[in-house]
């Protein structure tokens, strides 16, 4: 058997759960706003949870659900087709399930639990979540399981964040100085030539100072004259067969150039050698980026086949978007409408949903609340601190004070 068209409380009946004596709640209307008013510490909380422990079971239900002094409590929730009974006991919980038709149910808890897949969703809560804790309610109540995706991105992210790292490591390329012109020769050419130079220049001093000598010789020494005459003729014969020397500065201008040209040189091997780094970094974040794009187009095509709930209603991994705005940044009366458009989707058949902190709404917000209930079909329990005069009823002491 299965819950073939949606259901509201019809009815709510509760004794001895938690801070309620006795009560028996009958909303007016199928959808729309349930107001349950009262002060602080009355029991109006527990109205809403009752509904809670009944439609949500097991894990709805506190550690200590019966009222304090009792030995057991009931909860009776019918709606328009079925009759709940909740039956607590110490720690056990009991319930029964009729069709009022008559039907038989053939699993009743396997029955309830599948036409009840979440009863807590708190609209004001959820619009007091951060951005991206917004987006995870949403996946669940769409039913989406993102965890693969969300593993894999990050994963992509992380490894793309290190090439743009390493990228930033590489150093600057430095500027290259103006264009030198290659040398005809190497530096130990250029060298060898020096030292030849110097050496001849060393040899031709000292002949020099040789020739000085005689001549001093000859004038002193007229014995030696002869003497004096062949030396200073050898002297001069090998003087005027010597090569003279080029000037050393010659030399020098080329090394400066060897020098220059070879700095450049190297510079521009190093700026080579980075582009090599940069281009084999920049190749693979190009294809980690594109991963990481292909993992968003496959994500976003899994929400278009999700069909969200609300036209205008996109979002991302930051966050909601109604009508492409954020929606932190829209109107109250559109992030209610947002959230109670999720709650249907998250419980397309049991359309209650459980507003905990209705004081918080202004006037218009409530009036606001009221036309998006009805828009979706949807019955809203709104739990308000104080005696409202639009109360569907007053909770004092745990009984209704005003019905």
């Amino acid at each position: 058997m299965t819950i073939d068209r949606w259901q509201t409380v019809i009815s709510l009946q509760a004794e001895n759960v938690m801070r309620l004596k006795a009560v028996d709640i009958r909303p007016k209307k199928e959808t729309g706003v349930v107001v349950i008013s009262g002060m602080n510490g009355q029991g109006k909380s527990s109205v809403l949870n009752c509904i809670g422990i009944a439609a949500g079971g097991a894990k709805e239900t506190p550690a200590e659900p019966i009222r304090a002094g009792e030995t057991d409590g009931k909860i009776i929730l019918e709606t328009q087709d079925y009759l709940l009974k909740i039956r607590l006991k110490g720690d056990q919980r009991f319930m029964a399930l009729t069709a009022k038709d008559g039907s038989k149910i053939g699993s009743p808890t396997r029955l309830w639990q599948s036409f009840c897949a979440d009863t807590c969703f708190d609209p004001g809560g959820f619009d007091r979540l951060e951005p991206k804790d917004k987006v995870k309610a949403m996946q669940k109540a769409l039913g989406l399981d993102v965890t693969a995706y969300n593993v894999k991105r990050r994963e992509y992210e992380e490894e793309r964040r290190g090439y743009t790292q390493s990228m930033k490591a590489i150093p600057i390329a430095s500027e290259l100085p103006a264009a030198v012109e290659k040398p005809a020769r190497t530096e130990s050419e250029v060298r060898a030539d020096i030292e030849k130079s110097k050496t001849l220049a060393r040899e031709r001093e000292s002949l020099v100072n040789r020739v000085d000598a005689c001549r001093e010789r000859i004038c002193r020494l007229e014995s030696e004259l002869k003497e004096a005459r062949q030396g200073l003729l050898a002297a001069q014969n090998a003087l005027h067969g010597m090569e003279i020397p080029e000037d050393v500065a010659q030399f020098e201008d080329e090394l400066r150039q060897i020098f220059s040209y070879n700095s450049q040189e190297s510079l521009r091997q190093q700026n080579a050698r980075f582009e090599v780094q940069r281009a084999d970094l920049q190749a693979k974040w190009d294809e980690t980026n594109k991963l990481i794009k292909d993992l968003d187009k496959s994500h976003a095509d899994q929400l278009a086949r999700a069909k969200l709930p609300l036209e205008g209603l996109t979002y991302d991994m930051t966050g909601i978007r109604f009508n492409g705005v954020p929606l932190e940044q829209c109107c109250q009366t559109e992030r209610i409408m947002v959230a109670v458009s999720i709650a249907v989707v998250q419980n397309p058949k049991f359309r209650v949903v459980l507003v905990r902190e209705g004081s918080l709404l202004d006037e218009n917000s409530r009036a606001a609340l009221e036309q998006i209930a009805e828009q979706f079909q949807v019955q809203v329990w709104l739990e308000v601190v104080g005696k409202d005069s639009e109360a569907t009823v007053i909770i004092e002491d745990g009984m209704i004070a005003q019905n």
